[in-house]
């Protein structure tokens, strides 16, 4: 892997480990094994390789999120079911 896989790679792992708030470049290249300039060099910024980072977390969850809203699956939503309930069931 080069210095930007590597990166995105340690900031998951801070990410998932400290969130994204308690996460530091210094965390994220001490993870990575590469170096400060690198995160500017391959990302522009920490947020913008958190960001990055945050959307390959979520990317990788597949369809964990996806919701059935034609209300016909076990996952399906109405707008008359409120927030997190399914259409089905009391």
């Amino acid at each position: 892997m080069g210095h930007r896989e590597d990166l995105l790679e340690g900031a998951k792992r801070c990410l998932l480990a400290k969130g994204f708030v308690h996460t530091t470049a210094r965390d994220i290249v001490r993870e990575s094994k590469t170096n400060l300039a690198s995160i500017g060099y391959h990302y522009g910024s920490k947020d913008a390789l958190l960001a990055q980072a945050y959307i390959s977390l979520v990317e990788g969850m597949g369809g964990a999120f996806e919701v059935d809203v034609d209300g016909t699956g076990p996952g399906s939503w109405s707008a008359s079911s409120g927030c997190g309930r399914t259409s089905s069931g009391p």
